[in-house]
């Protein structure tokens, strides 16, 4: 069966990668806005494909979320009788 605290420590790894990423996201959203008007920082933002972004940006925590859960599935044993 899986340990608690092994599923608790991949539960905070993929956590803190995904606040990482978003933290990354938004610094380099503030960082494009210095020396720009506020018209053309709206200009930039509606050009940006920011779901293309964010999915780059975050393809780490989805990597370490996958394996963690395939380590979890691993670890786990049936319940009950198992027929050979």
């Amino acid at each position: 069966m899986a340990d608690q605290k092994k599923i608790d420590q991949m539960s905070k790894r993929a956590s803190t990668t995904y606040i990482k990423g978003i933290q990354g996201i938004v610094s380099a959203i503030l960082k494009t806005k210095e020396g720009m008007t506020d018209e053309e920082f709206g200009s930039t933002m509606v050009a940006l494909d920011l779901k293309t972004i964010v999915a780059d940006k975050l393809q780490d925590i989805k990597t370490d979320y996958v394996k963690a859960h395939v380590e979890i599935l691993q670890d786990k044993k049936p319940i009950g009788k198992v027929n050979d």
